[in-house]
């Protein structure tokens, strides 16, 4: 797999990466996330929180929690820093735009138009106005989803997020022949395959919001959010991120080969951030990767059609080999 690429590689880039988050954002960090986002030890982190209390530009605010976890914010400033953008700073929200336009309901696309629109008065030269605003990029879409009529829901969702609110949740899932409704705390919105998720868990539906189950839901299934006055303290669990598939179930090993008509496209991606990708002298591809959706993996694999054959797990490669067996009857009158 391709190195990534390290936006604060130098410790200069990493000590204005630092300031620039806990400034410009107003979130709370922790010292583990600190020192993942900025790649470097812990011991790091602190010197340079150090360099910016010194420097008294900002003061930085610092709680240990329950857990043992240290977490710094800065200090909201009495005078706000004289900040200038530029139209190439722009051109990038516009890019964040145009990629991700189709996801979200009308009202919202009109909302960042309008906050865009607005951020070209921050431009040292305003004849820029015209330039920063060009779109350059399009997003192709098959089997986009219309999240208008859903923007309410969405907005309570992000109501909650940000409160970290239980809702009351009635959902209508595709098996289930009527809506439920539970208790839910949503945690955070997930973008997927043209369509939008919420990541969150069921908890109890009094007294402290214990988790029932852990879940992620379809945006588009939900028909009600009702906020609650309860509060809970739940984290967004990461385990599992960097893996194929969308389900986190539990994890297993995968082996496939590919034919040379696709072994460029399949070498050319990140499937797992954990893959191994062997070329064969005939031409052919073998790739390893860590999944989590048994499902998903079937579905992945049909899709290269008879370019792609599963190696491993043989359990999987028999389920695979059964819903082949299932399509070739179907297409011959046999089911």
């Amino acid at each position: 797999m391709p190195p990534k690429h390290d936006q604060f590689a130098s410790p200069a880039q990493k000590l204005l990466g630092l300031f620039g988050a806990l400034l410009f954002t107003g979130r709370e960090y922790s010292l583990t996330g600190l020192a993942g986002m900025l790649g470097c030890s812990k011991q790091t982190v602190l010197r340079m929180m150090e360099s910016i209390e010194r420097s008294r530009e900002v003061k930085i605010e610092s709680r240990f929690s329950d857990d043992g976890q240290r977490w710094y914010k800065a200090r909201t400033p009495r005078i706000r820093p004289n900040v200038s953008l530029t139209p190439e700073g722009i051109q990038h929200l516009v890019l964040c735009r145009d990629m991700v336009m189709h996801l979200l309901p009308k009202g919202l696309r009109d909302e960042i138009e309008n906050t865009i629109a607005r951020s070209t008065a921050f431009l040292p030269n305003l004849h820029d106005r015209g330039d920063a605003l060009v779109s350059i990029s399009k997003a192709m879409v098959k089997g986009a989803i219309d999240y208008t009529p859903h923007q309410e829901t969405i907005e309570r969702l992000f109501q909650c997020i940000r409160n970290k609110t239980v809702c009351e949740l009635t959902y209508q899932s595709s098996t289930a022949s009527h809506p439920k409704t539970y208790s839910y705390a949503p945690l955070r919105m997930v973008s997927y395959r043209e369509a939008l998720y919420v990541s969150g868990a069921k908890v109890a539906e009094e007294g402290s919001p214990e988790i029932v189950m852990r879940t992620i839901l379809c945006v588009h299934r939900i028909k009600e959010v009702v906020p609650t006055i309860r509060v809970h303290a739940l984290k967004e669990e990461d385990e599992g991120e960097g893996q194929f598939g969308f389900m986190c179930l539990e994890p297993f090993r995968v082996q496939v080969k590919f034919a040379q008509e696709v072994a460029a496209y399949v070498s050319e991606r990140t499937w797992s951030e954990d893959q191994v990708v062997r070329q064969l002298k005939n031409g052919k591809t073998i790739l390893e990767f860590t999944a989590r959706s048994r499902p998903e993996v079937v579905s992945w694999v049909l899709s290269f059609g008879r370019h792609a054959l599963l190696l491993k797990p043989k359990d999987l490669r028999e389920d695979l080999i059964s819903v082949i067996e299932a399509m070739q009857g179907q297409y011959q009158g046999k089911k």
